[in-house]
Order: C-alpha cells, then sequence, then structure tokens
C-alpha cells in the first residue's frame, strides 16, 4: 500500500542550518496538485522541493541534536513533494538542482531511489554549439568556487553529474586557445572556466595536463599574451602547479629582465615573473623567501616590486592598501605614494585624484635616506589648481619624462623603506610574561 505524506506549509521553505525547527501546526494542509508542485519558484529559482531539499540537507548538517519533530518535518517535505510529482532534477537561477542537497546523504537518496520516488538520473546534455557550451562552463566555473556549492550539497555530485562529462570538450577548448596569438576578454575569461571545470571534474588528470605542458620549460614564451593568460588563470583560480616547473620558468625569465636603463625598452619579463611569484608563494609560503630576495634586487622594478610586495606579505601577512580617500597612518601614506606612482608609470593616472597626486609628491620628497624630489616635481606638474592638467594628448609624453627622469623609481625606494623600517610601522606586541613556576 503506497504511504500517504503530510507537510506544514513551513516545510518547504529554507531556513539556515542550526535554526530551531518550527513547531507543526495541529491540521496540515492537502499534498500539492502535481502540476504546481514546481510552479512555486522564489527568487532564486529555487522550486518547493529544491527548499525543502535545502532544508534537509541543513539539519544534516548541524552539529547540536536534531529534534525529531523537525527530522519528520524535513523528510515528509521531500517526501510528499516528490509523491506528486516534483521534478528533482530542475535546477535553480545557480544551476543546482533538489539532488544536489540531497546526495550531502547518499544513504537518503538511495531510500528515495527504494521507494521509487526518483527516477533514473538522466545524462546531462552538454551543448553543442559554441556560445552555449562557453555558458555552460562559465556556469560550473563558478559553482565549483562559490561557497554556496561548497557549504551546501555535494561537491561530488556537481563534479559527477555536470563536469566530469566536459572534461574533453574543455581540454580541446584550452588547447585550441592555447594556440592563439591573442585572446580577447571573452576567450581569456573561457580558458579560466574551461581550466576550472577540469579540475572539478578530475583534479589529478587537470593537474597532469597541466604540469606536462612544455611551456614550463620555455619561460620565454610565457611574455607572449596566451601563455601569460593561462598565468594568470592559474594564479586566478588557485592553482598549484608543479613547484619545480614555476621555479624553472622563473629561472629562464629571471636571465631575461633588463640589467640596465638601456635593456628596459620592450622588456616583458616582468609581468609573468609577477605571476610566477605568486603562483610559487601561494604554495610554498616562507621557503620562497630566498627566490624573493633575489628578484627584489633586479634592475626592473615591476619585478623587483612584486618580489617586494610578497615578501612584505610574509612578514606578518602586511599588504599594501589600495587608495584611500584620506590616508591616516605613515604607512598607508607611503602605500598611497606607491599606488599613484605605479599608476603613473603605467598610464592608469586618469583615475588618480589630484589630492592624492600632490600628498605622493610630497611623502617622495620626504623619503628618508632616498628621497625623490624629481619625480615629486613631476608629479606636481600633473595638476593644476587642483585639477589633473595632463591632457590625452600628453600621455605618450608622460611616460617618456617619467623614463627620462635619473632618479630610481619612487615605488621600489618606498618597498625597501618599508621592508627596512618594519618593525617601525608594524611594531610586534609583546607577549605578556608567563607566571612564575610554583
Amino acid at each position: 500500500m503506497k504511504k500517504v505524506f503530510t507537510v506544514c506549509a513551513a516545510a518547504v521553505l529554507l531556513i539556515p542550518a542550526g535554526a530551531p525547527a518550527q513547531e507543526a501546526p495541529a491540521t496540515a494542509p492537502e499534498a500539492p496538485a502535481a502540476a504546481a508542485v514546481d510552479e512555486a519558484v522564489d527568487a532564486d529559482g529555487n522550486t518547493p522541493l529544491i527548499r525543502a531539499a535545502m532544508r534537509l540537507n541543513g539539519l544534516m548538517r548541524y552539529s547540536s541534536p536534531v529534534p525529531p519533530e523537525a527530522w519528520k518535518e524535513a523528510e515528509d517535505a521531500v517526501f510528499q513533494l516528490l509523491a506528486g510529482g516534483a521534478d528533482p532534477l530542475r535546477e535553480n537561477n545557480r544551476g543546482c538542482n533538489a539532488l544536489f542537497f540531497l546526495h550531502a546523504n547518499p544513504d537518503w537518496v538511495e531510500r528515495l531511489r527504494r521507494e521509487n520516488l526518483l527516477p533514473p538520473e538522466l545524462a546531462v546534455r552538454i551543448p553543442a554549439g559554441r556560445t552555449e557550451f562557453l555558458h555552460y562552463i562559465s556556469l560550473r566555473a563558478a559553482q565549483a568556487q562559490m561557497p554556496y556549492t561548497v557549504s551546501l550539497g555535494d561537491p561530488g555530485y556537481l563534479s559527477r553529474r555536470y563536469c566530469k562529462p566536459a572534461y574533453g570538450r574543455c581540454r580541446e577548448l584550452v588547447e585550441e586557445l592555447l594556440q592563439k596569438s591573442e585572446l580577447a576578454g571573452e576567450s581569456a575569461a573561457a580558458l579560466a572556466d574551461a581550466l576550472e571545470v577540469m579540475r572539478a571534474a578530475d583534479a589529478e588528470k587537470a593537474a597532469d595536463f597541466i604540469d606536462t605542458l612544455p611551456l614550463w620549460q620555455h619561460g620565454e614564451q610565457m611574455m607572449q599574451p596566451v601563455p601569460l593568460a593561462l598565468l594568470q588563470a592559474l594564479q586566478d583560480t588557485h592553482w598549484k602547479p608543479n613547484v619545480a616547473n614555476i621555479r624553472t620558468a622563473l629561472d629562464k625569465l629571471a636571465s631575461m629582465l633588463p640589467a640596465s636603463k638601456e635593456d628596459m625598452i620592450d622588456c616583458a619579463a616582468a609581468r609573468p615573473v609577477r605571476v610566477l611569484l605568486h603562483l610559487l608563494v601561494y604554495q610554498e609560503g616562507p621557503r620562497a623567501m630566498p627566490e624573493l630576495e633575489r628578484l627584489a634586487q633586479a634592475y626592473d622594478p615591476d619585478a623587483a616590486c612584486a618580489a617586494m610586495e610578497l615578501m612584505l606579505q610574509l612578514r606578518g601577512g602586511h599588504h599594501l592598501p589600495e587608495l584611500q580617500a584620506e590616508p591616516a597612518t605613515p604607512f598607508e601614506r607611503l602605500a598611497e605614494a606607491y599606488r599613484v606612482d605605479d599608476a603613473v608609470y603605467h598610464g592608469n593616472w586618469r583615475r588618480l585624484d589630484p589630492a592624492a597626486i600632490l600628498r605622493a609628491a610630497e611623502c617622495m620628497r620626504s623619503l628618508e635616506g632616498t628621497p625623490c624630489p624629481l619625480h615629486a616635481a613631476m608629479l606636481e606638474s600633473m595638476v593644476k589648481d587642483g585639477q589633473l592638467a595632463v591632457a590625452e594628448d600628453d600621455a605618450l609624453n608622460l611616460r617618456y619624462s617619467y623614463e627620462e627622469i635619473d632618479e630610481p623609481a619612487p615605488r621600489r625606494l618606498i618597498l625597501s623603506h618599508i621592508l627596512a623600517q618594519h618593525d617601525t610601522y608594524f611594531p610586534t606586541i609583546a607577549s605578556p610574561p608567563e607566571p612564575p613556576q610554583p
């Protein structure tokens, strides 16, 4: 005889894990009609069944004992909705279905299958069209990183159902993109998405694919736009390439950094060096310090600054803050001068506040031991009557003028100063004395 389930209306509403269970009313409404069970979606596209599955999932993860009536209420909601014809494979706006949340407890899924309430799961159709496929992997890559899908449901289900079937197509896409000479913004995003789906589908196989690319043995190729985009995608998605490969590429690129002012022309080695250093520190932590100290002495200020920024982070986890409206501390004023100098050198001065430019000039003039009066004068010439006084036609001349100044790059001197005076800007807090031993 088929079991009949009843449930209160609150049973199909999502409540956070750990929230107190609602008391069931004395009477329960009739089961919803099969035609309507998937219609009452919320703003996130969650059907009543998805909300019920999410609530049950939350109870599974509740650290304290769950009242039996709360369990029964949540379980009955799922059973009733499935018996009423709700579709367990229908997805919400984030691409997750009810089974995603129920799979957090495989025993529960097996029980529902024994009750004939879950149909055999159909294979996912990977879109054939390129545009549709790129949209598909964009959604799945976001899911693989999203706290929503990591903290709720079963990431393994996400991998089995959605990512594994797309692995082959993603690898073909990556290989195709790596053959191009340049990548548009959309293609660069597709490269990162394809890598993320490959890793979610099979982390070991994806890592082997990346680590066996000949690119690592030819670090000079990383100065080209597409290999650089690959490196950036690996950094953005927190990939962990083989450390020996990273060091091999770093050694090759470090030998190509400029050794004099004349060599600075058209040198593109600093950008991949920066990304490779981030990949190295992400895995090696303090063990990467010798590599950072070596590259901090490089003639190229971009490469040296990349190394020194990471050295600062390793020394107590300190980061240079981004530009602020009104820096308050000496360290924040130094950081502002650093950001201003970096923006002017790289042609991003249009977004700078004139007041910040003048504060940076003052900071450069008064930098202890290594002032930069020529750079300070250049910054001051960019502001007139409180407004930027640089025309678009002067942008190229501004870069040439900067490079002709016979002073070290201020941002390099600022970072050297911060590292030398680290304890001044970040005084260590003395530990309280230990109580005397009895």
